[in-house]
């Protein structure tokens, strides 16, 4: 787009504005403003009937937050500077072309001016040489470049880049389709102003042929024409006919002396009639023989144009030839695109599979990570309450030691005889204690160390699945990092592939349209040489131009294969870390169970 495309493109979308607005309030009327508008693309001598499409062309969409003009200038203007910017780059790139072209052209003159002898007898040879040199010098430039793209373009997300290229792709189409819509209508009205100034230059001829070749029709319209009383030629022979009827008709009636005169009169104007017949005679055939000569040289020149045109027919067969033969290359490519297309549907459709059996994996680690919580939970409240049992029994055993110290001190005061009796009596009473005591605490020392392994083991097994979120956590970082980037080199090449269709569009406007063939066929006229090397120009930059497209294709191709292998790779590890995880769970919960033996990462084998 350049800028007289966006500022038309501004006033046809304010008059649509205008438009609602007062067809909102009167209802059904029609905006003058518009019509007058739009009239101006109109010439004021012809008159066609379209208006080149002008009421289809789909105008920028404006934002529903701009109210004010103010904003909307401000919008336009960034809208601006981004198209400037495209069309600097565009430029660019056009005088790297030209360099480019010219020093191919001075090449070429080198290689003729040191093999003129051998170029004159074999044309063919210099060709395919060339050809061959230029094959060398794309199949280098390809190497470079997908070296180049295969480095920054590593591991894409492809999944959300189909989705945009779908997108872009369906863009493109019907952008194109209006293009070529418009392109049709321009030149329709082409062809028609073309008749109308032909049908102009015949009713000139016409009118020159009725005036005469000495007189201007400016001059007539100037002077007023035949309202001043000016004849042509027609209405002047009319007038002379009839002056010489009544001439004729005066002579019958004159007397027969007068004949006599006049016949004498009428033989000396045959003899100066006869003497200017012979004048004008030699006249004649001087100005013939000076024709002949003219008629001898064009049949000379036409015979070095049939030559010309012989070597040229020579020169586009073998154009036609190359042509077959980088038709047949793009075929195969399209054929190997074909498998390797195949061979991706696979790989996804393995990738999905490794999904699915993952996300199962995590739903049962997520629900056995759930029954752990929950058993944690248990064992704290079991813990709690023994804790809370063992601090009960504690304070029975320092109740029971303070009564057996007063017991003590009471048996000692006593009479022997009462510390016998007190004798007998408390042994049956420390004899249970130190009997009952010990047996509940060992019990309970072994549930307390059955509760920390649980625990220890619960803990470990948190830890794991902590580690395994944070992993997760990181690759979908890691994955979002590398899409945007994806995105932005997508944003890239699609830019460049926008470039390249303009070119190719350009070339096929002038190959198609009939101004450029009338140009090409004068300018073979004047100078046959300068014709066939602009035509191997022409060649060289379409080959070149579909070699890139072909190698984009391959390279976008080759990088959906790696990203897929990576993920796959991914995916493996992933699935090998859960399951020696769960491997590790069931030798903590079953120490006879057999142990999965971890899996070694590395590359999935195609």
């Amino acid at each position: 787009m350049s800028i007289d495309t966006i500022t038309t493109c501004t006033t046809v979308q304010r008059n649509g504005r205008l438009k609602g607005r007062s067809g909102k309030r009167t209802h059904g009327r029609r905006d003058p403003t518009s019509q007058t508008e739009l009239s101006e693309f109109r010439t004021p001598q012809i008159k066609v009937e379209d208006n080149l499409g002008l009421n289809q062309l789909e105008v920028c969409d404006i934002p529903q937050d701009m109210l004010f003009p103010g904003e909307y200038n401000v919008y336009l203007q960034d809208r601006l500077k981004s198209v400037v910017e495209e069309n600097n780059q565009l430029t660019a790139l056009l005088k790297e072309r030209d360099e480019e072209i010219i020093e191919m052209r001075r090449k070429l003159e080198d290689l003729d001016s040191s093999q003129n002898s051998s170029a004159l007898h074999h044309p063919s040879q210099l060709l395919g040489l060339s050809s061959i040199r230029h094959a060398d010098m794309a199949a280098c430039r390809v190497m470079e470049l997908s070296k180049q793209v295969i480095f920054t373009e590593w591991c894409t997300n492809m999944t959300c880049i189909e989705e945009v290229l779908n997108r872009k792709e369906a863009e493109i189409k019907s952008l194109s389709d209006k293009l070529s819509a418009t392109n049709g209508k321009l030149f329709d009205c082409r062809n028609r102003v073309q008749h109308l100034q032909q049908e102009l230059k015949n009713a000139h001829k016409v009118l020159l042929c009725e005036v005469g070749d000495g007189i201007s029709i400016s001059d007539l319209i100037s002077s007023g024409g035949i309202t001043l009383g000016w004849r042509g030629r027609a209405q002047q022979i009319q007038v002379l006919q009839q002056r010489v009827a009544e001439l004729t008709d005066r002579i019958k009636k004159s007397s027969d002396y007068r004949i006599h005169d006049t016949l004498s009169h009428s033989c000396e104007g045959i003899k100066c009639s006869a003497r200017e017949r012979k004048a004008s005679l030699e006249s004649a055939q001087q100005a013939a023989r000076v024709m002949q000569q003219q008629l001898n040289e064009h049949i000379r020149k036409l015979d070095a144009a049939k030559a010309r045109i012989k070597v040229l027919e020579c020169e586009m067969n073998s154009c036609k030839s190359r042509i077959q033969l980088l038709t047949d290359k793009g075929l195969r490519d399209e054929d190997f695109i074909k498998i390797l297309q195949g061979k991706i549907n696979e790989l996804e459709e393995s990738l999905r599979v490794c999904k699915d059996e993952a996300r199962l994996e995590i739903k049962k680690s997520e629900k056995h990570y759930q029954q752990l919580l929950d058993d944690h939970k248990v064992e704290k409240q079991r813990s709690v309450q023994l804790l809370s049992n063992l601090e009960d029994k504690e304070k029975q055993i320092k109740r029971l030691e303070d009564i057996l110290f007063d017991l003590k001190d009471k048996e000692i005061s006593t009479s022997k005889q009462e510390q016998k009796c007190g004798g007998e009596l408390s042994e049956p009473l420390t004899g249970p204690v130190s009997n009952i005591c010990p047996r509940p605490l060992e019990n309970s020392d072994e549930n307390t160390i059955k509760e920390n392994t649980k625990l220890s083991l619960s803990e470990l097994e948190t830890k794991k699945l902590l580690e395994l979120v944070g992993t997760v956590n990181r690759r979908l970082n890691d994955t979002r990092h590398e899409c945007d980037k994806h995105k932005s080199a997508l944003r890239h090449e699609r830019q460049r592939l926008a470039r390249l269709e303009a070119k190719l569009t350009r070339l096929e406007m002038d190959k198609t349209s009939p101004f450029s063939a009338s140009k090409r066929l004068i300018s073979a006229k004047k100078s046959a040489p300068s014709t066939s090397a602009d035509c191997n120009t022409w060649s060289k930059e379409e080959f070149e131009d579909k070699i890139e497209l072909l190698q984009e294709e391959v390279l976008t191709l080759k990088t959906r294969l790696s990203c897929l292998e990576q993920e796959k790779e991914d995916d493996l590890r992933a699935f090998s870390s859960i399951l020696y995880g769960s491997s590790q769970k069931q030798i903590f919960s079953n120490p006879g169970a057999p142990c999965l033996p971890p899996i070694e990462h590395g590359r999935p084998s195609h």
